[in-house]
């Protein structure tokens, strides 16, 4: 934590501590240090985000994976303080690029398990920005952007329009200048700015997943994040009161993850008449 030190170092020796600490110390150290922590992991993603292009497809999924770990511990041992809406902006800038529907899939499912967490932790305090793109997650469903208030999302009316098209990767049409550009105006579209773009796209040749294997796969680890007790602050009845409150007060996803839910198994067995 050595503020002499430059950050990339600073990251390592955090990585060090957390790898080798035993965890009622790591959250000690989460705890006492959080505000310094995430000013390295902040710095670090944008250093590491900036090197993309100059880095191996598999090297960078690595230490980018590395590097979230940091974030996930940070929404795992200081939930109180994200509950406050502690960085929700920049949190919220950063999950949104990790769900971007052009990443590959390994990194979109880790933006879904950070995304959920973050849910968890703020409970109320998500904003409808943050409910929109709950909302758009899951690709093959309709879009969200009518159950939500536009009225109290501060941003340009096109940058609400592109939320969904950009995480679920609906509407979206292949130009020379990129895969993943949509009908909307690329000056103004956070999607495709230079800042707000995919963090790890497919390699060359990678064939893409059917649109209903898509719909299956994130439908999966939404329910199996959603209704997992992840936090050891968290009771079941704070859990159930999440998931209806989350998952069924908007009616996002509501039908098909009932269905789903039930046949699987995750809520229970259906009732016998």
């Amino acid at each position: 934590m050595d503020p002499r030190k430059d950050t990339h170092t600073r990251f390592r020796a955090l990585k060090t501590l957390t790898d080798q600490l035993p965890l009622a110390e790591i959250k000690a150290l989460f705890q006492g240090f959080c505000v310094e922590i995430y000013y390295i992991f902040y710095e670090e993603f944008n250093a590491l985000a900036s090197a993309s292009k100059s880095k191996g497809h598999k090297s960078f999924k690595e230490e980018l994976e590395g590097l979230l770990l940091i974030l996930e511990k940070l929404l795992l041992l200081v939930p109180e303080k994200v509950y406050e809406r502690w960085q929700f902006n920049s949190i919220g800038s950063i999950l949104r690029r990790l769900l971007h529907h052009g990443n590959v899939l390994a990194v979109r499912e880790i933006g879904v398990k950070l995304y959920l967490l973050w849910l968890q932790d703020l409970q109320e305090n998500i904003d409808e920005l943050g409910l929109l793109v709950y909302g758009s997650i899951i690709p093959g469903f309709p879009s969200p952007v009518d159950k939500i208030d536009r009225s109290k999302i501060y941003r340009p009316q096109n940058f609400i329009d592109s939320i969904y098209p950009c995480i679920s990767g609906s509407g979206m049409v292949a130009t020379q200048q990129s895969q993943y550009t949509s009908y909307l105006d690329i000056d103004t579209e956070w999607c495709n700015s230079e800042a707000i773009a995919p963090l790890l796209p497919p390699q060359q040749g990678e064939k893409d997943s059917h649109p209903n294997e898509l719909t299956s796969r994130f439908l999966d680890r939404v329910l199996d994040y959603m209704t997992k007790k992840v936090r050891l602050q968290m009771t079941l009845l704070d859990l159930f009161i999440f998931v209806f409150k989350i998952l069924f007060s908007r009616s996002f996803y509501m039908l098909s993850v009932l269905l789903e839910g039930l046949s699987k198994g995750y809520l229970g067995s259906p009732m016998q008449v």
